[in-house]
């Protein structure tokens, strides 16, 4: 349930539960402020553009379950190879984290390292399939990897 509440010194606060049953707040100096941050604040939510801060699943985590989700041997193994390259820089990173540049300089700087090109197109591959996992999961609103 959201509402507005008028505070002290003519201010008001705009409050709501989240997911997590924790309380979000914002203070505003006029009551229509405050009215349509709700209200942006609820369709994002239910567009899924908008990731609550209290998701905190990074990409290793993700790529663990991933990895769980492969049953033929061949591909277990090749995802655990590619999935290796993308934990070396993306492990602890939270997934709402994850910056399209971001994963530019990184493609780039494996190529650069000498990495051949089977290898950087696996572990993109892989990054973009545990951002896609996190996308059906609902983790994060859009795809960073692709733009």
């Amino acid at each position: 349930m959201a509402y507005v509440e008028k505070r002290a010194q003519g201010r008001w606060r705009a409050r709501y539960r989240g997911p997590d049953g924790r309380e979000r707040s914002r203070t505003f100096d006029r009551r229509m402020d405050a009215e349509r941050w709700l209200v942006a604040e609820q369709s994002a939510r239910e567009k899924g553009e908008r990731v609550d801060p209290a998701v905190r699943v990074t990409v290793g985590e993700l790529g663990d379950k991933l990895l769980a989700t492969k049953s033929d041997p061949n591909t277990h193994g090749w995802y655990r190879w590619v999935l290796g390259h993308v934990n070396e820089r993306w492990r602890t990173v939270p997934i709402g984290a994850v910056e399209h540049l971001d994963v530019q300089a990184w493609v780039s700087a494996m190529a650069a390292a000498g990495a051949g090109p089977d290898t950087v197109r696996g572990a993109f591959r892989a990054l973009h399939e545990v951002v896609s996992l996190a996308l059906r999961s609902r983790i994060v609103g859009h795809d960073p990897v692709w733009g």
